[in-house]
């Protein structure tokens, strides 16, 4: 079960509580996703990947360059975020090289239970992340800029100050309560 990177067809496997995906398991496709008899339809898929990447080529943008631009969006939170709380150094898995490190960076909340807390409430916020077990993880990618990275710092400030909770956050009035 990947931890730092990977995609799967099916998201359910990613919810506290799941096993998530072993050998031999049957997967299910996310609702809605085309499927012509039992293999998914990778046609429209695969027109709008070569459309992108033609246009790639006439702007000049490489692969080596996303990640490099992805890299420097990792540099900027590792260098800022928290100390403490429940996105912060303390609570940071080791990131890898960057010629092997994934466009993700993954935090070791203790549980599952408090990862999706963290989740959901960085959500009411507007911030997309993920959790898979105890780890949220912070995916960067092509899109995104600096401002991105300060403004998950802004909400990560709003939501959780300098505290680490030691129960899943909690709504309270639209404020983040319980987490000391």
């Amino acid at each position: 079960r990947p931890l730092l990177t990977g995609w799967l067809a099916d998201p359910a496997v990613l919810q506290p509580g799941s096993e998530g995906v072993r050998m031999g398991d049957e997967a299910e496709f996310e609702k809605g996703a085309a499927l012509m008899g039992g293999t998914p339809a990778f046609g429209p898929a695969l027109g709008v990947f070569c459309e992108v990447m033609a246009r790639w080529v006439v702007l000049g943008i490489t692969v080596a360059g996303v990640h490099s631009h992805v890299m420097s969006l990792h540099e900027a939170l590792l260098r800022r975020v928290p100390a403490e709380g429940p996105i912060s150094k303390s609570t940071l898995v080791p990131v890898q090289d960057e010629g092997f490190r994934s466009h993700t960076v993954c935090f070791r909340l203790g549980s599952a239970e408090v990862a999706s807390a963290t989740v959901s409430l960085l959500g009411k916020h507007g911030v997309r992340v993920d959790a898979r077990g105890e780890v949220v993880r912070v995916g960067f990618g092509f899109g995104h800029s600096v401002a991105d990275v300060d403004r998950l710092l802004g909400v990560l400030g709003e939501c959780f100050g300098a505290a680490a909770p030691q129960a899943p956050p909690r709504e309270v009035g639209g404020e983040a309560a319980g987490l000391g």
